[in-house]
């Protein structure tokens, strides 16, 4: 039984919703809603899986109420949940499909690699609900997931219907536990669109694969500062001496202490802080002055471990 402070805090806050323009075209919530919606709330508080509650208000006729009942099977966590949502067919509101899909992510359940990857890979569905699939795949991480990223960025086109998705998939390449084929993430190194380039080249510096070196250091120079800071950040040495590429990373680093961007110049003195020649050394001295706080202090503790040794 509901509380009647809590049942009227809760009626204001979905009638304020309701006022928005998002929502203007769903049905208003009815009291046997709000007291399913209430439910939920409780559920997740108690992290309790309540297999019951939670199938029953999944199937409600509203689409808000089913996209909340998702929500909380995600924020439950409870690995029995990806069964509750796979009953049925992705529901055919766009929003709670989404939903069903993240929340499903969030489990982080393996054996649920095949069928993100068959989401990810049919092109009629909601770009929304792609990139939730794109995103569940990085939450779990595993080599199979990799290839399922892998397989689509191999393919995938760049257009409004897509580069959500391809976003998502190349922030979720990168969190992957194990390394491969690097040809995927490549090709979005050269895409007119910012967005994705900045996801790309955080994609080659995530894994600090040494095989990634040469492109990055083209990636420095490019002309987004989103771009170069993740760019110039993957050139530390321990990185760019397995790829016998140190020096040129090294003059990258110290051309990048000139970037026009703030936040370029902070991750080239981080880098160069791997450093220990002399060139090094004077460029980290020089920072040590800056009037700029941000630049003077960052990273200083590393910074000057790095000088003494």
């Amino acid at each position: 039984m509901l509380s009647r402070n809590f049942r009227r805090a809760l009626l204001a806050i979905l009638a304020f919703a309701r006022l928005a323009p998002a929502q203007a075209r769903k049905p208003a919530l009815s009291s046997a809603d709000v007291d399913a919606i209430a439910r939920l709330l409780m559920l997740e508080d108690h992290r309790d899986y309540d297999s019951t509650d939670l199938s029953r208000i999944l199937a409600s006729a509203h689409p808000e109420v089913r996209r909340r009942a998702a929500l909380s099977i995600g924020r439950i966590a409870d690995k029995r949940g990806y069964a509750l949502l796979r009953t049925n067919p992705l529901d055919a509101d766009t929003a709670v499909a989404a939903t069903e899909v993240f929340a499903a992510g969030q489990l982080k359940d393996s054996t649920t690699v095949a069928w993100f990857d068959s989401l990810l890979s049919a092109p009629r569905l909601a770009p929304t609900v792609r990139a939730e699939a794109a995103t569940a795949l990085g939450k779990i991480k595993t080599a199979r997931a990799r290839d399922a990223l892998a397989r689509f960025l191999a393919s995938a086109k760049e257009s409004k219907l897509t580069d959500q998705a391809i976003g998502e998939a190349l922030l979720s390449i990168g969190r992957c536990n194990t390394r491969g084929d690097l040809a995927p993430i490549l090709r979005f190194t050269k895409s007119a669109n910012t967005e994705i380039r900045w996801r790309a080249t955080w994609a080659l510096f995530r894994p600090r694969d040494p095989a990634a070196i040469v492109t990055l250091l083209g990636l420095a120079s490019d002309k987004s500062p989103d771009v170069r800071l993740w760019a110039v950040r993957a050139l530390s040495r321990p990185t760019t001496d397995s790829a016998d590429k140190s020096a040129e990373a090294e003059k990258a680093d110290l051309a990048a202490l000139h970037d026009s961007d703030r936040r370029v110049r902070t991750e080239a003195i981080r880098a160069i802080a791997t450093y220990t020649d002399s060139a090094a050394v004077a460029a980290m001295n020089q920072a040590k002055t800056s009037p700029d706080w941000w630049i003077s202090r960052s990273d200083k503790r590393r910074v000057w471990k790095e000088c003494r040794s």
